[in-house]
């Protein structure tokens, strides 16, 4: 005698693969110009300006009482909006004087 039943796997309906699928949330842009100002880690940050985090970490230095600590292990939506304002927006090359 058994005393616990298995349950049976949901099949998908051909309705719900039809569906579009959402964008990925990682952080990483859906489309190739497309960049989304969510909460980030300073690793997802890193990842999007194509750098190390140590990298990451010396280019906030300068900035950090104008974007303030992590809430946990993010930068929130406002200081996201910071540091692409004080770094540029990820993926445009900027051109320093004197090089």
């Amino acid at each position: 005698m058994t005393l616990f039943r298995r349950k049976k796997r949901a099949t998908r309906s051909s309705e719900a693969t039809d569906l579009p699928k959402p964008a990925e949330s990682n952080g990483l842009p859906a489309q190739p110009n497309e960049l989304v100002i969510m909460p980030y880690t300073m690793g997802e940050l890193a990842e999007i300006y194509n750098v190390s985090r140590p990298t990451m970490r010396r280019w906030l230095y300068p900035f950090l009482a104008e974007i303030g600590g992590l809430i946990g292990r993010y930068f929130t939506c406002l200081q996201v909006e910071t540091i692409f304002r004080r770094l540029g927006f990820p993926g445009k090359r900027i051109q320093l004087s004197g090089s």
